[in-house]
């Protein structure tokens, strides 16, 4: 498979988007495995998703399925008090549709990552 280059700008913001979305789609990660530092990390680096792309983000997908974790958040977030723990936030309905969103854009930033690494 040929080497294509990355079309994001900032990779280590890109990575950082990745973790926090691993951590997000349940998957232990050391310091994003807090489901409140894998949001604020990924907002840091991805929100507004669209004007993310070309810098964090590769693609236009890419942003829509980052903006849909943000979403399914935000529904989520009424349904939960303030500083809610984490057991508390994965306990309610709501989060099984956060973990997808995650697990989705993660999927995919994976999917291009492998075609810009050739891998």
């Amino acid at each position: 498979m040929a080497h294509m280059e990355s079309p994001v700008s900032h990779p280590n913001m890109r990575a950082e988007a990745a973790d926090a979305l691993t951590g997000l789609a349940g998957e232990p990660i050391e310091f994003y495995s807090d489901i409140t530092n894998a949001l604020h990390a990924l907002e840091d680096v991805a929100r507004p998703a669209a004007d993310y792309v070309g810098v964090s983000l590769a693609d236009a997908q890419e942003a829509a399925l980052v903006t849909a974790v943000f979403d399914a958040w935000l529904a989520l977030a009424n349904e939960v008090a303030p500083g809610a723990g984490d057991a508390t936030i994965r306990a309610t309905p709501g989060w099984s549709a956060v973990e997808r969103a995650a697990r989705a854009a993660r999927e995919r930033m994976a999917a291009n990552d492998r075609r810009f690494t050739g891998e």
